[in-house]
């Protein structure tokens, strides 16, 4: 470990929300699960990706404070912006962890990429949206359970 008492959560929400819609409510209730499954301190850097202004919106109206929103528009705009920051923000000197919350296979080449650099990377998805290639990209995988999965599932 690096002795850097801190981590980074990147966020791709709307992979996430796996809806197309993105509401401050739903925004809330994923995140708040998130973090009874993931460790996120005060110390810590948390980065949501968007690609809408609907998204942009809904981010602002949420209960998320304190955190870097990122905002690409267009098909993979969110990706292609929180990708654009595993690529070059050496990360992995000033991280004890990565967390990159999505499932997308897309990230797959910046996860692996940042690993290589010695970042201890670690994926949070949806079960039903991993990739194999980001699950094998990664440290570690972490399968988030929402309560709207569980509702939909029962």
């Amino acid at each position: 470990m690096l002795g850097y008492d801190r981590s980074v959560h990147l966020l791709d929400i709307e992979n996430l929300l796996s809806a197309g819609e993105i509401e401050a409510n739903a925004i809330n209730a994923v995140f708040a699960d998130y973090k009874k499954q993931v460790t996120v301190t005060k110390e810590d850097l948390v980065i949501i990706g968007v690609s809408s202004v609907e998204g942009l919106m809904a981010v602002a109206m949420s209960n998320l404070r304190n955190c870097r929103l990122l905002y690409r528009p267009g098909k993979d705009g969110a990706d292609l912006a929180l990708q654009e920051v595993l690529d070059h923000e050496q990360l992995e000197s000033r991280f004890e962890v990565v967390h990159v919350a999505t499932g997308d296979g897309g990230f797959s080449a910046s996860v692996a990429a940042l690993a290589g650099r010695g970042a201890y990377v670690v994926v949070i998805s949806l079960p039903e949206s991993l990739s194999m290639r980001l699950r094998l990209a990664a440290h570690q995988t972490i399968e988030l359970r929402t309560e709207a999965i569980e509702r939909d599932a029962a």
